[in-house]
């Protein structure tokens, strides 16, 4: 809690883990095959279930761009598997089936589904861009031939 107050939630570890000494490579370097994944039993957060609409589809789209198969209101999008390209993806799935027009920033700023609900439902829907039949093409010359 001490960390939230001067890092992003994004930064702060969800997890620590307790060792002796590092386990090292024969050329010393950390052997990252070799550390302990952190226990399940250290989480301390109860799931809860989404209670609006938004919420529902942010749970809902949150697990299946990280392939879980159950979020909650207080699952950290980064702490769940999630990364940059899959925020991108998450974005874009926001924007194409809702027309929501988010930015990563605001996965960064609200990275669980409870915390980034209201933020959505603040955001305005944009219509998606119509196709044009011919934009984008350069209109011929006489001289051009």
């Amino acid at each position: 809690a001490k960390l939230l107050e001067t890092l992003p939630e994004f930064m702060v570890p969800q997890a620590f883990v307790t060792m002796e000494s590092l386990p090292l490579t024969p050329n010393g370097k950390l052997d990252r095959r070799r550390l302990p994944e952190p226990s399940a039993a250290s989480s301390t957060t109860e799931h809860r279930a989404p209670r609006t609409e938004t919420e529902k589809v942010l749970c809902a789209l949150f697990a299946e761009v990280t392939n879980n198969t159950q979020v909650g209101l207080d699952d950290n999008f980064f702490a769940i598997g999630g990364h940059s390209l899959l925020a991108i993806r998450l974005i874009s799935q926001l924007r194409q089936m809702h027309g929501l027009e988010l930015v990563l920033r605001d996965l960064f700023l609200h990275p669980t589904p409870e915390a980034l609900a209201p933020h959505l439902n603040q955001v305005k829907a944009t219509p998606a861009p119509s196709i044009i039949a011919g934009a984008g093409r350069r209109k011929r010359n006489k001289t051009d031939s």
